[in-house]
């Protein structure tokens, strides 16, 4: 490498340590909007120059995109794929074909593309520095709109941060940007509201003139403002609705649409909610080959769908002959499906919790519901820092409390995760489960530790 970046592990430090992870306000909103697009600029606006599928919502996003990036890259198409949060590895957020972009690749792109970030440093005179330094979610979502056009890939699936109208992902202003909406729920909500209608009216935002949208049935305020909308950007909007379109019995997804006819299809994805996760991913691959004359092969499409996975989402790890399950469930909405799920699997086990859930979250419901199915309770860090352990312990002891008012008053603490996990493993019999869950954060490093 020609520049201070000597291999890949060096600019993972750099990313760690110098790129700011949110920006001096506690949201970026207009600002940073403004700012990455003025960084996108710099590089010949990147983010024009490919077919952007942009996925918003509230929970299964992270699915929706997977199915959909797998599914076009087994159809025999070049698909590039940007992922957040980051689970365990850097790459996630650049990957081509549902698979991590080359190492070699990797830096190649962020050495061409930091020049421009070090122009916006406050330090320096200039234009730029009236914008103050992109974040961290900014300069990867412009690695990623630049490496997909370096790389000419045929489509980009692209899964928003948090809400859409401001979101850092939202600066694609072609009209075949192709719109998605998950399902919509509470999340989020000092930041984006805490009414169905202002969260929705966020996640709506990525709609912008006569670009298309697609999204699941959902309640009868949220569907109001996906319509009011697509009919002020010009746009059109089409539901998918549960019973006509979709279904997932016995373990099994059937799909009908638009011709389209798939039975009995094991996804590769656990649980009955990611059925419609998968029903809008492939809603939206019928989208476009009607847009763009594809022919689908459906035999590959069933593979696709079967074959898709996505860490830290019912992740299943054998530790010492132990069953770990690790979901990055983190409000209410996810948390209850994730349970669902987990019963319906494994409905015999006993299941025993590592948790670390962040204050922020309504966690309350969260803790309600897990009380209620656990055998035990440890409370544990997502951190990685002896340091950040103060301010964290503070926060579990909290929920602690919250837990002994809902009648669970054993519930242990251990703030290192990994050694919280390790005496769970000693303590737990081989027919109980270890259910790690509550945050991505914690998923995450569990992942990186014990895969």
């Amino acid at each position: 490498m020609t520049s201070q970046f000597k291999d890949y592990s060096d600019i993972e430090k750099f990313i760690e340590t110098t790129v700011p992870k949110t920006a001096v306000t506690k949201f970026p909103g207009e600002l940073g909007l403004a700012r990455i697009k003025r960084f996108l600029e710099l590089l010949g606006k990147p983010q024009e120059k490919v077919k952007v599928i942009h996925i918003a919502g509230t929970s299964g996003k992270g699915s929706t995109a997977s199915f959909l990036s797998k599914i076009l890259t087994d159809q025999g198409f070049k698909t590039g794929l940007t992922l957040s949060p980051t689970i365990y590895d850097l790459r996630e957020r650049v990957q081509i074909n549902s698979q991590f972009i080359e190492v070699g690749k990797f830096c190649q792109y962020f050495q061409e593309i930091f020049p421009y970030y070090e122009s916006f440093a406050l330090s320096e005179s200039g234009s730029n520095s009236d914008y103050g330094l992109p974040t961290f979610f900014e300069l990867m979502m412009v690695l990623a709109y630049y490496s997909f056009a370096q790389e000419q890939v045929d489509y980009a699936v692209v899964e928003t941060g948090m809400g859409g109208l401001l979101d850092g992902s939202n600066v694609v202003i072609r009209q075949d940007k192709l719109c998605v909406i998950t399902r919509i729920g509470k999340d989020h909500t000092k930041i984006l509201g805490n009414t169905y209608q202002a969260i929705a009216s966020q996640k709506a935002g990525i709609i912008n003139h006569g670009q298309a949208a697609l999204s699941l049935k959902q309640n009868a305020i949220v569907n109001k403002v996906l319509q009011t909308r697509t009919h002020a950007q010009n746009s059109k909007l089409e539901l998918s609705i549960k019973g006509r379109d979709y279904d997932y019995q016995q373990g099994l997804f059937n799909y009908t649409h638009a011709g389209l006819t798939l039975r009995d299809v094991k996804l590769g994805l656990t649980g009955a909610y990611q059925a419609e996760n998968a029903a809008l991913a492939v809603t939206a691959v019928l989208h476009l080959a009607k847009r763009d004359g594809l022919h689908l092969q459906v035999a590959r499409l069933r593979d696709s769908l079967q074959q898709t996975t996505l860490a830290g989402r019912f992740s299943e790890l054998d530790i010492l002959g132990q069953k770990v399950i690790i979901d990055g469930a983190h409000n209410p909405q996810k948390m209850s499906a994730f349970l669902q799920a987990l019963q319906e699997k494994y409905p015999h086990n006993k299941y025993h919790f590592l948790l670390a859930i962040k204050r922020s979250k309504d966690f309350q419901k969260m803790l309600r519901e897990i009380a209620l199915l656990a055998q035990t309770i440890t409370l544990t860090s997502f951190h990685d820092h002896k340091q950040d352990f103060v301010s964290e312990s503070t926060e579990v002891k909290y929920l602690r409390n919250v837990l002994a008012r809902l009648g669970f008053k054993d519930a242990i603490v251990e703030l290192n995760s990994q050694k919280a996990l390790q005496q769970m493993l000693t303590r737990t019999k081989q027919a109980e489960l270890i259910v790690a869950t509550g945050s991505l954060f914690l998923a995450g490093k569990l992942l990186r530790e014990n895969s």
